[in-house]
């Protein structure tokens, strides 16, 4: 698994993902969370805006909606776990969430 970042740093990216609400698995193998917004058009347009995030960086979360609710997960199989991909649209996901709510 390539990470592309520090250990130092991927420490670093992932706590500050778990302080704004992400779990990590043990292990490190998956990484969610879950989203909630005003309504149900608010929820559709993060998935939509984060969508077209994925296709430009070719990264795929598995994500499912409820209504207002979002919930994501990034899974990895890889040694290490979740990756430096994983972390950076995840990081995108948090901002673009923040800036809705």
């Amino acid at each position: 698994m390539s990470r592309n970042i520090s250990e130092f740093d991927y420490k670093t990216e992932i706590a500050a993902l778990v302080k704004n609400g992400w779990s990590v698995s043990e292990g490190q193998k998956e990484l969610k969370t879950e989203f909630k917004f005003k309504d149900h058009p608010e929820a559709i347009r993060f998935v939509v805006e984060v969508g077209t995030i994925a296709e430009k960086m070719g990264h795929y979360p598995e994500w499912s909606n409820i209504y207002n609710t979002v919930w994501v997960k990034f899974k990895s199989d890889q040694p290490g776990g979740v990756g430096s991909s994983d972390i950076k649209l995840a990081q995108k996901m948090q901002s673009i969430a923040q800036f809705k709510n």
